[in-house]
C-alpha cells in the first residue's frame, strides 16, 4: 500500500514521521483510503515505508490526536471521515507547529491553569470533584493498559478549568485546544512521566478538596513547568 520513504534529509518534509502523515493523508486526499477503511499494523507499516516502529508510531498518534484516525481497541487504526479542506488543516497544523510555539503555550498554560486551580479551590462543588475523580481513575486505568494518557490527561485539566466556574477561562481554554493537545502529546508519550504526571494531578485534587488555593495554583504551576522543560530537554 506504502512506498518506502525517501530517506533524504534535504527535502521537506524531512523527519520521517512528517512523511509519514504526509503519505498518508495523500492517499485520502486522493480516496485510496476511505472513511472505514483499516490502516496496515504499526509492524506492516514500518516494513512498508521502510523505518522502524518509533516514527510509524508517531506519525499514527498525531494522526489519531488529530482527528484523522481512530484506534479501535483489539482491531487498530481506521480512517475516520475527514473533509478535504479540514484533512489539510489538520496535516499542515501536525507538520508546521515549531517548538517555540510550544514554549509559548506553556507560558499561556502556566497561567491561565494556575489560576484556574487557585479559583477552583475556593469555587469547586462537589460535582467539580467528582469530575476530577474520575479524570484521574481514568489515568490509572490507562497505564495498568499501557495506554496512552491524553484522554485522561485533557478530561482532568478541563474538569479543572470548570471548576474555577470563570467562563472567560473555559474559553480561552477551548479555543487553544489543538495546541493543547499537541504540547500533552510531547510530554505524554513517555510511560515514566505519564506516572509523574499522574501523581502531580493526584496532589493538585488533593489541594483543590482541601481548599489551599495558593498551594493548588501553585503546584499547577510547577506541574506544567516541570512538563514545559521536559520539551526541553
Amino acid at each position: 500500500m506504502f512506498k518506502p520513504l525517501d530517506k533524504r534529509t534535504d527535502t521537506y518534509p524531512n523527519k520521517y514521521y512528517e512523511k509519514i502523515i504526509v503519505s498518508i493523508g495523500q492517499r485520502i486526499l486522493t480516496g485510496v483510503l476511505k472513511k472505514g477503511d483499516c490502516l496496515p499494523s504499526e509492524r506492516e507499516l514500518a516494513e512498508q515505508f521502510n523505518v522502524s516502529r518509533v516514527p510509524v508510531r508517531e506519525a499514527l498518534k498525531i494522526l489519531e490526536f488529530m482527528g484523522v484516525v481512530v484506534n479501535i481497541s483489539g482491531e487498530g487504526m481506521y480512517i475516520k471521515n475527514v473533509e478535504i479542506s479540514s484533512l489539510l488543516d489538520k496535516i499542515n497544523f501536525a507538520l508546521e507547529i515549531p517548538i517555540s510555539t510550544i514554549r509559548e503555550l506553556f507560558e499561556v498554560r502556566i497561567c491561565i491553569e494556575g489560576m484556574a486551580a487557585n479559583l477552583a479551590a475556593q469555587r469547586r462543588t462537589d460535582e467539580d470533584i467528582a469530575e476530577m475523580q474520575k479524570a484521574i481513575k481514568d489515568m490509572e486505568r490507562q497505564i495498568i493498559a499501557d495506554q496512552d494518557l491524553i484522554e485522561g490527561s485533557t478530561e482532568f485539566h478541563t474538569a479543572v478549568i470548570r471548576a474555577s466556574h470563570n467562563q472567560v477561562m473555559e474559553s480561552v481554554y477551548q479555543y487553544l485546544g489543538n495546541l493543547l493537545n499537541a504540547s500533552k502529546k510531547m510530554t505524554l508519550n513517555e510511560r515514566e512521566h505519564a506516572k509523574v504526571s499522574q501523581k502531580f494531578h493526584k496532589e493538585i485534587l488533593e489541594l483543590i478538596i482541601a481548599g489551599d488555593s495558593n498551594a493548588a495554583g501553585s503546584l499547577m504551576s510547577s506541574h506544567l513547568i516541570q512538563a514545559r522543560e521536559k520539551i526541553i530537554e
